[in-house]
């Protein structure tokens, strides 16, 4: 009994080695521009920001997803693994707009010892794609330290794992901060955006302020509500799920690939749901579980086929006959027509369901988390249609 156990462990602990095996990931400049190499091979990035539905990610045509921190990591590069994908890995940096000082050694020390710590504990991982040092952290920012403590860990990195690159994501070109991390980040392998509708900016913003190594779009998708049109009393206005597709489709068609010589990929956002200004502007994937047309598309992108059974896609929707645009005002206690209508080549086969849901007051900077409203159904009949 004592040898069979023996054997056991050593067979049990021979497994654990062998998936804590890194694969090594480095960029190599080309005559032409730069190439990202995964154990050796060619590596482009078709990927996602996502938390879940890595198994549609995957069948789909991606090969990657982008997490924001190093919470519950394991669980989720353990997931990816399971589906064939990779991870860049979030190391999640207190921003300056939450009170985080820069100016103050003792918190900036344990912070990086803290993320040190993360490090060693990932490194090792064979789904481990790369390290994306903080998210957007120049925003409403003023003081340029930040930069030296991303270079401070981008390069306890390279001592300490020295098979995965570095990065630190940034919310569009911030022009202002250019040359600050230029200057700063010099252990810096690679920049990451995050941009929406000035996407097509992105690649001459950089080119313009000096930027000579690699990027990739690590957050991209329809307009940002922060770049749409509002309504008179200042609201933004949120497309449909058809006019984001198309979005998606013509932004990876004529500004990601034709950049593959500088840039080594994108994480499309979202895929999954998430409550940020409303409950559908970024979701990809409803929480019902339910895809949008933009996941469609991007099955479309990344392999040349779409899905066998595609979501709806619209062709109009209004209310009183009037569209988003229309400033629409409707007077307490009357009775309103909402109306959707579909394409015309998929219009059987679905359940329509009404919500209405109040405009959120919980809004946020930096992508963080927001509460839905609740939904004011009593408003409607008959929601299921």
């Amino acid at each position: 009994m004592k040898k069979s156990a023996i054997y056991l462990l050593i067979f049990l602990a021979s497994i654990s080695s062998s998936f804590a095996q890194a694969v090594k990931v480095e960029i190599q400049s080309e005559k032409n521009g730069f190439t990202m190499l995964r154990d050796g091979k060619p590596y482009y990035i078709k990927g996602a920001c996502a938390w879940a539905h890595y198994d549609k990610l995957k069948a789909y045509g991606g090969n990657s997803i982008r997490l924001w921190t190093t919470e519950n990591a394991k669980y989720y590069l353990d997931k990816a693994h399971e589906h064939g994908l990779t991870v860049t890995l979030g190391l999640f940096l207190e921003p300056e707009r939450k009170g985080f000082d820069y100016n103050d050694k003792a918190e900036v020390k344990k912070q990086f010892d803290f993320l040190k710590g993360e490090v060693l504990k990932h490194k090792d991982h064979p789904a481990l794609l790369m390290w994306g040092i903080g998210n957007e952290v120049e925003l409403f920012a003023t003081n340029p330290k930040v930069w030296n403590a991303i270079n401070d860990l981008a390069k306890m990195i390279k001592d300490v794992d020295p098979n995965h690159p570095t990065t630190t994501m940034l919310a569009g070109v911030p022009e202002k901060e250019m040359s600050n991390i230029i200057k700063r980040c010099p252990d810096l392998d690679l920049l990451s955006i995050n941009a929406f509708k000035d996407l097509e900016n992105v690649h001459t913003k950089l080119q313009a302020h000096g930027w000579k190594k690699p990027y990739i779009i690590s957050e991209w998708g329809p307009d940002g509500y922060w770049e749409t049109k509002t309504t008179k009393w200042d609201r933004f206005i949120e497309d449909n799920s058809t006019v984001k597709a198309e979005q998606y489709k013509v932004r990876y068609e004529r500004i990601i690939k034709p950049s593959k010589n500088q840039c080594l990929g994108s994480y499309v956002f979202l895929w999954g749901h998430k409550q940020e200004r409303s409950h559908t502007y970024f979701s990809m994937i409803l929480e019902s579980g339910h895809e949008t047309e933009g996941v469609d598309v991007m099955k479309y992108l990344w392999t040349g086929k779409y899905p066998e059974h595609r979501a709806p896609r619209i062709k109009e929707a209004t209310i009183n006959n009037k569209g988003l645009r229309d400033n629409i005002y409707l007077k307490p206690g009357t009775k309103n027509t909402a109306t959707v209508k579909l394409q015309e080549e998929n219009t059987v086969g679905f359940t329509y369901y009404w919500e209405i849901i109040p405009e959120s007051e919980d809004l946020r900077d930096g992508g963080e988390g927001e509460t839905k409203p609740p939904v004011l159904n009593t408003a409607i009949p008959n929601p299921l249609a």
